[in-house]
C-alpha cells in the first residue's frame, strides 16, 4: 500500500511539472507575463452558506486571444454557480483591466493591480444584466497571491454601503474540470 501511495506521489509531480514547464512555453503579451505563474486548474473548498455548507471552487486559467488576454473560467458545486473572465492590459488607460459574467445574471467591470511579484488586487463594480442582485453587492474587492504553491485569495464585498469580513480561500493545483449545467 506504501508503495502505490509514493508512486501516486510521484505520479502526481510529474503531471504538476509538465503543467507548470507546458504553461512556460505558451506565448503571452509582455504586459500579462505578471500572471504567469497562474495558469492552470486550482481548487479550493469554500463555505457556501447554510443549505449548501462546504462546496468545490473549481478555476482554470489559460492563455487567450493569441497571448493578448488570459481567461479565467470557474464553476461551484460542480456547475451551481460559474463564472468566465477576461483579463488583458487597457493600452488607453494603462493599467489591467477585466470583465466577469456569470450564471447569476450579473458581471463586473475591474482594474487590476499587480501588488509584487506573483500577487495582484482587484476592485470589481458589479453590474446586473437582469432585475438586480437581491443580495445588494455591489462592489467587490480581492487580493490574489500565490504562495507556496498554493492560490490564496481574500475576497470582501461591498454590501448596503458596508465592507464585509474578508474571506479567505487557498486552492491548489487540481486535475478536476470546471463544470456548468446546461
Amino acid at each position: 500500500m506504501r508503495h502505490i501511495q509514493q508512486l501516486n506521489a510521484v505520479i502526481f509531480t510529474l503531471i504538476l511539472t509538465a503543467s507548470m514547464n507546458a504553461a512556460a512555453e505558451i506565448k503571452l503579451d509582455a504586459k500579462l507575463e505578471p500572471f504567469r505563474a497562474f495558469i492552470g486548474t486550482w481548487q479550493a473548498p469554500m463555505n457556501w452558506g447554510k443549505d449548501k455548507g462546504t462546496v468545490l471552487d473549481v478555476a482554470h486559467w489559460q492563455v487567450a486571444l493569441n497571448g493578448k488576454a488570459l481567461k479565467t473560467v470557474h464553476s461551484v458545486n460542480d456547475g451551481d454557480y460559474g463564472g468566465e473572465s477576461f483579463i488583458f492590459w487597457d493600452k488607453k488607460t494603462k493599467s489591467y483591466k477585466s470583465f466577469y459574467f456569470t450564471t447569476a445574471d450579473f458581471y463586473t467591470e475591474a482594474t487590476i493591480k499587480l501588488e509584487g511579484e506573483n500577487k495582484f488586487s482587484v476592485l470589481e463594480k458589479v453590474a446586473s444584466s437582469g432585475d438586480g442582485l437581491s443580495s445588494g453587492i455591489t462592489e467587490v474587492k480581492s487580493v490574489s497571491e500565490i504562495k507556496d504553491g498554493k492560490l490564496l485569495v481574500s475576497t470582501s464585498y461591498l454590501k448596503s454601503g458596508q465592507w464585509t469580513k474578508p474571506e479567505m480561500r487557498s486552492y491548489i493545483a487540481s486535475e478536476r474540470e470546471v463544470k456548468f449545467k446546461h
